[in-house]
């Protein structure tokens, strides 16, 4: 059982030329804001992009998961789980969630559908937050 810590509810400011600043707050607590500010040095825009373009990227991300341990498709998986290890939004859980299921198919170990439904849960509820609180997105809505 893993346990994720609050994190402060007021994380970003993003300012754009022709708006009053908005707030990112954080949803569910699954990005730790501060710190992804942090790894980028600050730049607010940057990772309001960021989490635009990672929202784009693995929009089905979820739903292939779940289609490849369906069909027993391990190279996919680890394909797909390989990448979603080198996202940088400070998604603590997932990450957890991406490394398991990494050391397990390295082993050689049978796929755990349970725990591939775990990736694509949490992975759902990351994109969810990084849409929801980034300011960019809700402009396209």
């Amino acid at each position: 059982v893993h346990s994720r810590r609050p994190h402060s509810p007021t994380v970003l400011v993003s300012q754009s030329s022709s708006q009053s600043p908005t707030v990112l707050t954080t949803a569910n607590g699954l990005i730790d804001w501060p710190e992804l500010l942090s790894l980028y040095g600050g730049r607010q825009e940057f990772v309001a992009r960021l989490a635009l373009s990672i929202c784009q990227q693995h929009a089905q991300t979820p739903a292939r998961l779940r289609a490849a341990v369906q069909t027993g498709d391990r190279n996919a998986l680890a394909f797909m789980v390989h990448n979603l290890m080198g996202l940088t939004i400070e998604a603590r859980h997932l990450r957890e969630l991406s490394t398991a299921f990494e050391s397990a198919n390295r082993s050689g170990d049978d796929i755990n559908k349970e725990s591939v439904e775990a990736l694509a849960l949490e992975l759902e509820a990351v994109l969810t937050e990084l849409w929801t609180v980034n300011p960019i997105s809700q402009d396209k809505s």
